[in-house]
């Protein structure tokens, strides 16, 4: 499988600092540049965690078939197919629909033509691959917070893990990132062994990531 943008999403935050200042009841904005470098590494932080991209793009995506009746493209929730092409030639969009549109599934009751790997030896043998024939033109993903293009459609448990990532981070940003536990007199804290980020919101991101069918 490749994939290639066509059409970038213009705010791939999956937060606002207005949403952020809201939470931690800040008004002044002696923080919003630390606050705007918060946000964009929770949002990247919960992509690679969860294997997606949650902003609404259009690309292209190249993948191989074994003949069964489904394609499963990555980019969900699928919003829209522009085209789905075999080697050049576009398919009828008659001969397929879009089963799921949260699971990324086309289906198409006649299969989608094989394009299994072939390893001419003594006899044929397929391999467990395929050549990216397939070329599929889609619009997959949600309108996230602060976007305009349109009214949010990313999950707000998505969001609320974004937030409580930055929140974590903007509390702890004068601690030592090597201790593990702080003690004060009789007092004593032990922090997160998962990098900072709060245990419910790694439950919560755990939900979300990407499975391979």
């Amino acid at each position: 499988m490749s994939l290639t943008v066509t059409v970038p999403a213009k705010h791939k935050e999956l937060t606002t600092l207005l949403s952020i200042k809201n939470e931690l009841n800040l008004t002044a904005s002696t923080h919003d540049g630390l606050l705007v470098a918060f946000i964009q590494y929770a949002s990247d932080y919960i992509e690679k965690f969860t294997d997606r991209t949650f902003a609404r793009e259009t690309v292209v995506e190249t993948l191989p078939s074994f003949g069964r009746l489904k394609l499963v493209l990555t980019r969900t929730p699928i919003i829209k197919v522009n085209q789905v092409r075999l080697n050049g030639s576009t398919v009828s969009s008659t001969t397929y629909e879009l089963d799921d549109k949260d699971s990324g599934i086309l289906f198409n009751k006649r299969g989608w033509t094989r394009t299994t790997i072939v390893n001419q030896n003594i006899e044929p043998i397929l391999l467990d691959d395929g050549a990216r024939d397939w070329e599929v033109t889609y619009v997959g993903g949600y309108i996230t917070p602060g976007s305009t293009e349109g009214q949010r459609t990313l999950p707000y448990d998505v969001e609320r893990a974004c937030i409580d990532i930055v929140k974590s981070a903007f509390n702890r940003r004068d601690e030592d990132a090597m201790i593990r536990t702080q003690k004060l007199g009789d007092a004593s804290e032990t922090l997160f062994d998962t990098g900072g980020i709060p245990p419910s919101t790694i439950k919560t991101l755990d939900a979300w990531k990407r499975i391979d069918l």
